[in-house]
């Protein structure tokens, strides 16, 4: 998670401004479905009113207080990343796949066109936090480049460019 102190999140000079998607497949303790875990955490109001109506945004019992994770619907949801992610099996036979969702709108006109490659830069140090932790976990887990934004947004129930 970012914070102070926490590297690599701390070589990014600005708040955080990208979010994971998680399909939760086959994980102990958690029920299958669709998640999300904030990166910063202030901005969940924001993005709640953005994503789907009827999403239940609580906190699982397998879910340490600490985590910003919350879980939004249950259900198997395998075929979701699959098709997200340019229809790679991969995506749907891990025990979870996850999506990067950045703030776009916003830090685009606060900072201008030149802030989107730093948006890419900090979903390049979640992803290596992600890999380090999956190999700290003895796991493994893979990057697929390739995805369908405009079905990702709506399986998260997103409108316009705000994310």
């Amino acid at each position: 998670m970012p914070g102070e102190n926490q590297t690599p999140f701390t070589t990014l000079p600005w708040r955080p401004c990208v979010d994971l998607l998680l399909f939760v497949h086959w994980v102990e303790e958690l029920p299958s479905g669709l998640y999300v875990l904030l990166l910063h955490p202030a901005y969940k109001d924001v993005l709640r009113r953005s994503m789907k109506r009827g999403f239940l945004w609580y906190t699982s019992d397998g879910c340490p207080n600490s985590l910003p994770l919350f879980f939004l619907v249950e259900g198997d949801v395998r075929d979701l990343p699959q098709q997200t992610s340019c229809n790679q099996a991969i995506a749907a036979d891990g025990a979870f796949a996850v999506a990067m969702l950045a703030e776009y709108r916003e830090p685009l006109e606060s900072f201008d066109s030149w802030f989107y490659r730093r948006l890419n830069w900090e979903t390049g140090v979640a992803g290596q936090v992600q890999y380090l932790e999956a190999e700290t976990a003895e796991i493994r887990g893979t990057d697929i480049g390739c995805f369908f934004d405009d079905l990702s947004h709506n399986v998260f129930g997103l409108e316009g460019d705000s994310f």
